[in-house]
């Protein structure tokens, strides 16, 4: 108990001295390409939570396909992230809820970089864990993990969706 009103006092303690943390961002995107969002978000949480169930259970390869396939920059999610805004008002309007390619356009260029760099480290972290099924060498695997999660820590730290 005491430890935990040591951390909590030297959290606020840290709060204090560096200040409040600076203002997010804020995105307004339409309803459908805000809903079409959310799910991608909630299916890259999803995802995150079946490659750690399957770390645990030392399937690295399990691991390696889900996130290749559901977070990497092949998946259908990764299209906003692969274009620039420019790119996206030169094209066709994609239909929002079939392509997600119609997110670039609301996107600044800094969330971009930050997504790129999630759907980009969770390629390595499937090439990790598939080096890790052969040396056995989990910790390799679950750092290369948490620079996924860092990318999103990233973008919700400094980007937020407006109310509708």
């Amino acid at each position: 108990m005491k430890r935990l009103a040591l951390s909590l006092l030297l959290g606020l303690m840290a709060l204090e001295a560096f200040g409040a943390p600076p203002a997010r961002t804020g995105i307004t995107l339409p309803p459908e390409i805000r809903e079409q969002f959310l799910m991608n978000m909630r299916d890259h949480l999803s995802a995150i939570s079946e490659i750690q169930a399957a770390l645990a259970k030392g399937r690295f390869h399990q691991a390696a396909d889900i996130a290749k396939d559901r977070i990497g920059l092949g998946a259908s999610s990764s299209e906003a992230c692969r274009m620039s805004g420019m790119a996206m008002h030169k094209e066709a309007s994609p239909n929002p809820l079939t392509d997600n390619r119609a997110l670039s356009g609301f996107m600044p260029e800094s969330m971009h970089k930050i997504g790129f760099g999630m759907h980009a480290a969770a390629d390595q972290f499937a090439q990790d864990a598939r080096k890790a099924a052969k040396t056995g060498d989990y910790r390799m695997a679950i750092a290369s993990l948490s620079r996924v999660t860092t990318q999103c820590i990233a973008c919700h730290a400094r980007f937020k969706l407006n109310s509708r």
